[in-house]
């Protein structure tokens, strides 16, 4: 894995475990009466803090590679400009974060001048801006990535949901359905996971039908392909199902995700949704799912 990629995995991690932070959910918790779908939706966002770093970086799907094969050929850097911008990189491996930034202003100013070039910059910059969580200036940088031609699809997509994060975790739903939905119309390949944080935020707009055809999708998809369907997903769809009053649909889904991933408070959360729905003809076994 190249230098730029781990950046961009690792500032994967650290946002989303950030947005995952006790004290957020504990706040969430004081803003709604509901108390079991709270823990259903918080279920949804915990799980997918359980990942593993490699996991969670964006990654293009085997149907999409026709579209990596097309793109142009990779350019290069001027002498100065790559020599610049490998002293950035040396000072943001050091934890230098700040000296990092002034030099990549300089760099830009006075070292790389071609669209290629600038555009290698920003990614780096992006990544230095939120680290700081200077949050504004990361979103403008991140959208010029995404926005840009230069660079290959994966490096855009890998910016988009980095973008679409940022946003979430700063309360921005709706400038994450604009992100995502300005990155469909460019061209970029939209994969399951931002996906999914497209369907959480269309939630907290009070759009859940939306995002619950959404994660139907994502979830069909995955099995019918034979892919992993994870944890977080079938979290996520059971919340928005009780959310809306669809026990039915919330006792399928939920047997479905304690048949996958067994764990007792499942068990606990779908008594209480079996007692809310009075669904008794589908929970009546609910404890054979467990180990």
């Amino acid at each position: 894995m190249n230098f730029n990629n781990k950046i961009m995995v690792k500032q994967h991690c650290d946002l989303i475990i950030d947005s995952c932070k006790p004290i957020g959910l504990l706040a969430l918790l004081r803003s709604r009466s509901a108390v079991v779908y709270f823990c259903l939706f918080a279920l949804s966002l915990l799980s997918g803090c359980a990942t593993s770093p490699a996991k969670q970086s964006h990654s293009v799907s085997n149907t999409d590679a026709s579209q990596l094969a097309n793109q142009p050929v990779k350019k290069s850097l001027n002498k100065n400009c790559s020599e610049a911008l490998a002293l950035s990189q040396q000072l943001i491996e050091a934890g230098d974060i700040s000296a990092a930034e002034k030099q990549l202003q300089l760099t830009l100013e006075r070292n790389c001048f071609s669209a290629y070039e600038q555009s290698q910059i920003w990614r780096l910059q992006a990544y230095v801006y939120s680290v700081q969580r200077k949050f504004p200036q990361a979103i403008s940088t991140y959208q010029q990535v995404v926005d840009s031609a230069e660079l290959d699809i994966v490096s855009r997509s890998q910016a988009l949901y980095t973008l679409a994060q940022i946003r979430f975790i700063n309360n921005d739903y709706s400038g994450v359905v604009e992100s995502i939905e300005r990155g469909r119309n460019l061209g970029i390949v939209i994969d399951n996971e931002p996906e999914s944080l497209l369907a959480r935020s269309y939630h907290r707009l009070d759009r859940s039908d939306q995002a619950i055809r959404i994660m139907e999708r994502v979830i069909d998809g995955s099995e019918s392909s034979g892919r992993e369907v994870k944890e977080a997903w079938l979290s996520l769809l059971w919340s928005l199902y009780y959310n809306e009053q669809a026990y039915h649909n919330a006792v399928l889904v939920g047997r479905k995700l304690m048949s996958q991933f067994p764990k007792q408070q499942y068990l606990q959360q779908m008594a209480l949704i079996c007692d809310a729905g009075e669904a008794a003809d589908l929970c009546q076994s609910n404890s054979r799912f467990m180990p």
